[in-house]
């Protein structure tokens, strides 16, 4: 249970909408990355849409916020009125229209019996993240907002492995400048204690500065369009304040810079080109900053995964970006409810690129880490330390969960398993075995 609330609004107009949103949930037909920030920073409880799939981004934003979000309920919504009292579990996927006593008490002490559970969870943050067999992991977390490094307290997170840039650039009319940025970055920096890895601005396909509504030109395929670091290295002029902002606040800590959505080693290549050019003009500027910190490149694009070897060569470090990665191997868009029924983390397909990638850097002497919400779910823990992953960057609120899986294994026995399931071709036996590999108690 996430929250026991009351009266949902309908979401016609979000400019008009009261400043204040405390205990209210939204109803609407879709809402954006940007209106999602727009609405929790006026204290929206909980939101309900009609479209969506739970691994867009607008979905994913929603849990790192803490705010429970149920999404792709079609015509469901056309059943809730406005005042109505409304139960949202974001767990189980469930709105209750209209509860009577009986229903809110039993909601009541669910909620109460998870919170119980979570407080008893907290304890093992404070132990280390190493399986039975003492082989330690790396558990980072993924972060967006500064509100997030309060969740980051009691996490055991050793850093930061994923810092989105993009809602310095959501809501408003014209990019932050350049000292903007550096403000926001240098005071994530200094406020996390461990490695900071900041994404270059990853904007486009579900992640529009406005929600998309003002856009003269709508794109068919806007996950296959001018986004991420095709749109950065398009635009000079906004991505290289972006990159003067990040080498000037690198002074404060251990940052890294990493480069999302790359496809070829020709992107690559401009890139660095761009960051060498950057630097040059800090240093005639007579600039504080940081020239050589570590650059490495999000794999999520099937290219980047085959071509892995290639990028390790020239890259410091590599990260898995598993949801990108999973829409672009099975041809699907994750944002469309109608086809996210076949977003498949375990696809043979998947899989097989996962272990390349990993097997790349092992080769190359480089750390692989993975961002994707598939880092962050216990149901994979298991497979991904058995494919040979050891970096692993979630949401906060996912860390406790995931470094209990991991003491709870025992690493050595799990390579058998690995075997069976890259071995299998049937998909519900793959499945099975995957179940059966969690199922072992202390494997």
């Amino acid at each position: 249970m996430d929250i026991l609330t009351q009266q949902p609004e309908r979401h016609p107009n979000l400019s008009s909408m009261e400043p204040a949103l405390t205990d209210r949930i939204i109803v609407a037909r879709d809402l954006s990355p940007a209106d999602a920030v727009m609405l929790r920073h006026r204290s929206m409880a909980a939101f309900v849409t009609s479209l969506g799939g739970p691994i867009s981004h607008t979905a994913i934003l929603a849990g790192s916020l803490g705010i429970p979000a149920i999404v792709g309920l079609h015509g469901v919504i056309d059943t809730i009125r406005d005042q109505d009292e409304l139960i949202v579990d974001a767990a189980s996927g469930t709105v209750l229209v209209s509860p009577d006593e009986r229903l809110l008490k039993q909601f009541e002490l669910l909620q109460a019996r998870q919170h119980e559970e979570r407080q008893a969870l907290a304890k093992v943050g404070e132990k280390r993240a190493a399986t039975l067999d003492d082989e330690e992991m790396t558990l980072l977390a993924n972060i967006e907002l500064p509100e997030d490094l309060d969740a980051l307290a009691g996490s055991g997170a050793a850093g930061v492995g994923l810092y989105r840039t993009e809602f310095l650039f959501m809501n408003r009319t014209e990019p932050p400048g350049e000292e903007e940025q550096y403000q926001a970055y240098s005071q994530i920096i200094k406020a996390v204690n461990g490695p900071v890895t900041i994404r270059t601005l990853d904007l486009g396909a579900d992640k529009q500065v406005d929600g998309g509504r003002d856009e003269p030109k709508a794109t068919m395929t806007p996950a296959l369009g001018l986004r991420a670091i095709r749109l950065c290295l398009s635009e000079p002029s906004l991505f290289k304040p972006q990159l003067r902002a990040i080498l000037r606040a690198a002074v404060h800590g251990d940052v890294q810079m990493m480069i999302p959505m790359l496809s070829s080693l020709s992107e690559l290549e401009q890139s660095l080109s761009l960051i060498r050019e950057v630097c040059a003009e800090l240093e005639r500027e007579g600039a504080l900053f940081k020239p050589n910190i570590p650059i490495g490149g999000m794999i999520e694009v099937p290219a980047a995964a085959i071509a892995a070897d290639l990028f390790a060569q020239k890259l410091d470090f590599l990260s898995i970006g598993t949801n990108d990665l999973i829409q672009y191997t099975l041809a699907i868009d994750r944002v469309d409810d109608a086809v996210n029924y076949l977003y498949d983390p375990l696809h043979p397909s998947v899989l097989r690129l996962v272990r390349n990638i990993i097997q790349a850097g092992k080769a190359a002497g480089i750390p692989v880490s993975m961002c994707g919400e598939m880092a962050g779910d216990p149901l994979f823990t298991r497979l991904l330390m058995g494919l040979g992953l050891r970096q692993f960057s979630m949401e906060p609120s996912q860390l406790l969960e995931i470094r209990q899986q991991v003491r709870q294994t025992r690493l050595s026995a799990v390579p058998e398993w690995i075997e069976r399931i890259l071995a299998c071709t049937d998909t519900n036996a793959l499945h099975g075995l995957v179940d059966q590999l969690n199922a072992q108690e202390c494997v």
